[in-house]
């Protein structure tokens, strides 16, 4: 036989060890079957470890990152499953995030686990990625992470959790043009959206504790804070407190007006023990006093009336007057977003968000400092929201907005891996 012949047999014979095997229909149709059997009620936890590990084996011989849009439908089985199952189903999630191109769906998917450890161990996991330089912490990351603190029942409220969210805060870059420097304060006193204000409140609350006057300041204004700052100093508010004043035009000095009336009713000391009971998510929205006078007529229990109808019943036989009361109406409850603000989903948002956008990565293009690759990963982060804002703006106007994420993606990828 040909020696030569053998050497090309051979070279050929490595080459294909060593390739990786592309995405087959084959190969799809597995994925897919395996997938069905999870979405199974009756799925036995040794079984889903199996088709996990057939899941592993077959992602060996792909492409890296070619079985992404393939493994899209496992994310929805942990808010569905808990326990072994879905334990399964997480470490393969997470074994595979750490290969793909881009780990931030598979770190939301396992932040949204049912099972409470997992969710946990999913934040954990994520910190380690933001510290690495794997995870890009941007705006809507953080939005994420403020809506599933938001939720009822959420184990991110822990102080373990809250803990691992600040180390993940500490990795996001806001950009340039604001009076503070810490992340957590241009979240706080900077930020539109109420879910992300909350969430950099909470974490405040939980790393500086005392609220700082010219923080104070900043959200209600100096006259005001002047007026309010004796009965925060007395209540001891929080970041959170401060966030329960109205931001609308004259609803402050409305406030204003509700404490003054009833200082002069009950006195400025049980108006501070009133505000200390109630908390000022309780009477944020106003509150006001009123005086009842108790009547008694032949031994019956106390009429608790206003003045003038204590005056009439104490014309009647047999009718004395005892205590005074104080009845409190308060009003309270959650402010909306900023004023004269639309809605961060709406077009005008959209807009704007897409032109500061723009005007921040220029200003990252025209920067002289060294392109490190925080900077590249907060390029691209600013990027992805161009995109989808582009998307949402002009899909009913532009066909170019079928084939954009697709190329997008391609240039996204080649940029992460290079």
């Amino acid at each position: 036989m040909d020696k030569h012949y053998l050497i090309r047999k051979m070279a050929k014979t490595k080459s294909k060890s060593v390739q990786p095997e592309k995405m087959t229909d084959s190969n799809d149709h597995l994925i897919r079957s395996i997938i069905a059997r999870l979405n199974l009620i009756i799925a036995r936890p040794d079984q889903v470890k199996k088709d996990c590990d057939k899941l592993r084996l077959l992602i060996k011989k792909t492409l890296p990152g070619s079985v992404f849009t393939n493994l899209e439908p496992l994310f929805p089985l942990l808010q569905k499953r808990s326990g072994l199952i879905a334990g399964h189903i997480f470490s393969f999630l997470e074994e595979t995030s750490k290969t793909c191109l881009d780990p931030l769906p598979y770190i939301k998917a396992m932040l949204s686990s049912r099972d409470k450890k997992l969710a946990l161990r999913a934040l954990k996991y994520a910190v380690q990625l933001a510290e690495k330089g794997n995870l890009i912490v941007n705006r809507a990351f953080i939005q994420f992470l403020a809506r599933r603190m938001s939720i009822e029942k959420t184990p991110f409220t822990k102080k373990e959790a809250i803990l691992n969210i600040l180390l993940i805060i500490k990795h996001y870059d806001p950009g340039k043009g604001f009076h503070y420097t810490d992340p957590l304060l241009i979240l706080y006193l900077e930020e539109d959206n109420m879910e992300i204000r909350r969430l950099a409140a909470r974490l405040l609350d939980e790393s500086v504790k005392t609220v700082k006057q010219d923080v104070a300041e900043t959200i209600l204004g100096k006259i005001e804070y002047a007026f309010f700052s004796p009965y925060l100093i007395y209540t001891r508010a929080t970041h959170i407190d401060l966030l329960c004043f109205p931001p609308e035009p004259g609803a402050l000095a409305s406030l204003q007006n509700d404490f003054i009336c009833t200082k002069e009713i009950i006195g400025n000391r049980l108006l501070k023990k009133l505000i200390a009971k109630l908390g000022w998510s309780r009477l944020n929205l106003g509150f006001q006093v009123q005086v009842l006078t108790g009547v008694i007529i032949d031994g019956s229990p106390p009429f608790l009336v206003s003045e003038v109808e204590a005056l009439l019943l104490g014309k009647c036989k047999g009718a004395k007057q005892s205590s005074i009361k104080y009845l409190i109406i308060a009003c309270g409850g959650q402010v909306s977003e900023k004023p004269n603000r639309e809605n961060e989903n709406g077009p005008i948002s959209r807009f704007r968000s897409y032109n500061l956008n723009h005007a921040a990565l220029l200003n990252d293009f025209l920067d002289v400092g060294p392109l490190t690759e925080k900077k590249v990963r907060d390029m691209i982060g600013r990027m992805d929201q161009i995109v989808e804002d582009y998307l949402a703006l002009f899909k009913s106007f532009s066909d170019e907005c079928t084939i954009l994420p697709g190329l997008y993606q391609e240039m996204r990828d080649e940029i992460i891996t290079s």
